[in-house]
């Protein structure tokens, strides 16, 4: 029942109640504007939470207050206790105390729960304000995973090798990572023409630029928030097994806001590199020019927003090789028909080795260069937002000496990428919540290889008559590979649809959705390559290889890759300390096509003598423990899947639940697990994994 109550502003007895009467009415006070959460709400509700902060001593969003000791002060004027409000300081005067012997205390306070024990899924989440205050080399999203616990770097070369680029998680292959921006895929990377496509086919790369970095996609400057998700029950969840890692763009707002950037790099401020001083070489000329800006704001306020970016980049990265080459008098001997050959290949700088090779060492500048732009538009309304994107990327990029070739192989990469998304969204009620997104990616990647006359090597045009597509000589040393290519292209062709329903009702929260995903690569083949290959410089002189590979193919190949996933999941918070999280997954994916025939079947066989035949395990489960010392942290995630054909099934359940250490010895037997206890300074933690019968 409600009790009146009077409370007289004079009166010291009541200061309790008063209080509690005046937060209430703070919270009142901002429930009123939902702006106030974010700190901008109207002046006049601001204004009166500002008296009630005043006058009743509260610490609030706009008011707090500064403490002076009224009993221990050296300075020669009386002590004074001051209220100073949030806002902008006042411009009046106070007498200036002396500060001979003053001193300052600040006490800062804060929660000490550490743990996430609601979420069913482990990961980090990057804020804009972590992108912008970070130094980030590159200007790439990707080099704030390594931030995540459980990640590593998994780099190939200086520029991008395809399959082997961005990060590890928790041991898994870097090829096994989701990468999602906005909502929809932005696995359409590919190798570049002439190479392997490897798992780069099935779309299971990030899109990349020449020179292997991610702007392409997302440039650091549009990026709004990153999660990472590296361990996850929920059903939404699934196609890769690696790391979930989502992107969010930046949007426009009722205010107009830019930024200009540009870093600069000049091998005036850099050390001398240790091999280039090793060999007596001088350092070639670095320079690195990377700029952009963005701007955004209203076209029809409180409805119509836009934001658009651009980022360039102009680099010259200085490296140093070192590699062998023939001799000059392995060069004299050679029969007439193999010394063009090795002629073609750079003079050397080193004295001649018995086996007929001398060391070639020189200094160099990889180019590389990209022109990235993005433009969004959204659209505002009272139930209902619409957000339509375009992105384009034109990057190109050389790399000399590259996967061991001679340092006059030249090659060169060219990439052009554009992606087109659109996204809708409705509130149909106060608990219900529809989206929808589509997506069309289309990467282009041209590649070729080529020599030059660096190092004195002298190519004679007619090096390989008849030969015009690719033609390989290799000496089998190092860097003793000479190589040129003509230019073909990989392209890879994404269309993405999926929507979602959330409908919360009660402690429950429910997702049902689906995602369809279509990955049409084209490969660029040269139809016909040469490869020969000596053992040594001892036996090119003689004109007989030890082996030669003729190599024809097909111009180009189409094959088409279809995935369909269907999931529903929920949520369910039974108490303040634990929390459900189940649901079922299907997905279908059929054998790909290619160029519009029949697709492959696949047909069980159960010889016990090969297990590559083998029926698929239908179960597998997960158990984890984690324990601090203040608090227990318990999820326990289980999956039951099933593999039939060209689909597959799968129902989770996780639960998370968190208790202080006192709850930890009342755990009934049935939890007990084989365990393997790691002890840390600050936690312990427990963890199994083991085959569910």
């Amino acid at each position: 029942r409600e009790i009146p109550v009077e409370l007289p502003d004079t009166e010291e007895s009541h200061d309790v109640l008063a209080t509690l009467w005046a937060r209430n009415k703070i919270e009142d006070v901002m429930g009123e504007d939902m702006m106030a959460h974010h700190g901008s709400m109207k002046p006049e509700l601001r204004e009166e939470i500002t008296q009630l902060g005043l006058k009743f001593k509260l610490m609030t969003q706009f008011t707090s207050f500064v403490a002076v000791d009224e009993v221990i002060f050296t300075g020669p004027d009386p002590a004074q206790r001051v209220d100073v409000p949030a806002g902008a300081p006042s411009t009046g005067t106070l007498p200036a105390p002396s500060l001979a012997g003053a001193t300052e205390l600040v006490s800062v306070m804060a929660d000490d729960k550490l743990l996430n024990s609601t979420q069913a899924s482990l990961g980090t989440t990057v804020t804009v304000r972590d992108i912008t205050n970070l130094p980030i080399n590159g200007r790439s999203f990707q080099n704030l995973l390594t931030l995540v616990p459980g990640t590593v770097r998994a780099s190939g070369d200086q520029f991008a090798n395809y399959p082997n680029s961005g990060i590890a998680s928790n041991g898994q292959p870097a090829v096994s990572n989701m990468y999602v921006v906005d909502g929809v895929s932005a696995n359409f990377g590919i190798a570049p023409g002439g190479q392997n496509p490897g798992p780069s086919a099935a779309g299971s790369t990030l899109a990349l630029t020449a020179s292997g970095g991610d702007n392409g996609v997302a440039p650091i400057e549009s990026v709004q928030e990153m999660a990472v998700k590296t361990s996850y029950a929920e059903a939404e969840y699934g196609r890769v097994p690696g790391a979930q890692v989502n992107v969010v763009t930046r949007a426009g707002t009722n205010d107009f806001h830019g930024s200009l950037f540009h870093f600069f790099g000049n091998d005036a401020t850099d050390a001398s590199d240790w091999f280039a001083n090793s060999r007596g070489l001088k350092q070639t000329p670095r320079r690195l020019n990377n700029f952009g800006g963005t701007i955004g704001g209203p076209i029809d306020r409180d409805e119509i927003f836009f934001f658009g970016s651009y980022e360039g980049l102009r680099l010259r990265q200085p490296m140093t090789g070192i590699t062998d080459v023939p001799s000059l008098f392995s060069r004299t001997t050679a029969v007439p028909e193999i010394r063009p050959f090795l002629n073609a290949f750079p003079l050397p700088t080193g004295t001649a080795r018995a086996d007929g090779l001398a060391e070639f060492a020189s200094t160099f500048a990889n180019p590389a260069r990209h022109d990235i732009g993005g433009f969004r538009l959204d659209l505002s309304g009272k139930s209902s937002t619409f957000t339509g994107k375009y992105n384009f990327a034109d990057s190109d990029a050389g790399e000399r000496g590259a996967e061991g070739f001679s340092l006059n192989t030249v090659n060169r990469i060219r990439s052009q990428a554009q992606t087109v998304t659109g996204i809708f969204s409705r509130t149909l009620s106060s608990t219900k919540v529809l989206e929808l997104r589509a997506n069309y990616s289309r990467l282009r990647v041209a590649g070729s290889q080529a020599l030059d006359e660096f190092g004195g090597a002298v190519v004679a045009s007619s090096l390989a008559p008849g030969f015009s597509e690719s033609f390989n000589f290799d000496l089998n040393a190092r860097g003793a590979n000479l190589i040129a290519g003509s230019e073909v292209s990989n392209i890879q062709r994404q269309f993405n649809v999926l929507g979602s329903l959330v409908i919360v009702s009660g402690n429950h929260s429910f997702k049902f959705g689906g995602d369809y995903r279509r990955i049409s690569p084209s490969f660029g083949l040269r139809s016909l390559e040469t490869n020969v290959l000596f053992d040594g410089v001892g036996q090119a002189i003689t004109g007989v290889p030890a082996r030669v590979g003729l190599f024809n193919r097909e111009t180009s190949q189409s094959p088409d890759f279809d995935n369909l996933s269907l999931y529903a999941q929920d949520e369910w918070r039974t108490t303040a300390r634990l929390t459900l999280t189940y649901g079922l997954r299907w997905e279908v994916n059929p054998a790909p096509s290619n160029d519009g025939t029949q697709r492959s079947r696949w047909t069980r066989r159960t010889n016990p003598r090969n297990s590559s035949q083998l029926p698929p395990p239908r179960r597998c489960g997960r158990r984890r423990i984690l324990i601090s010392r203040r608090a227990l942290v318990l999820r326990t995630s289980s999956s039951v899947g099933t593999i039939r054909k060209s689909s597959c099934a799968v129902a989770s359940l996780c639960c998370t639940t968190w208790a202080s250490n006192e709850r930890v010895k009342r755990l009934p037997t049935r939890f007990r697990l084989l365990v393997a206890l790691v002890h840390r300074r600050s936690s312990s933690i427990l963890s199994s994994n083991y085959l569910t019968r």
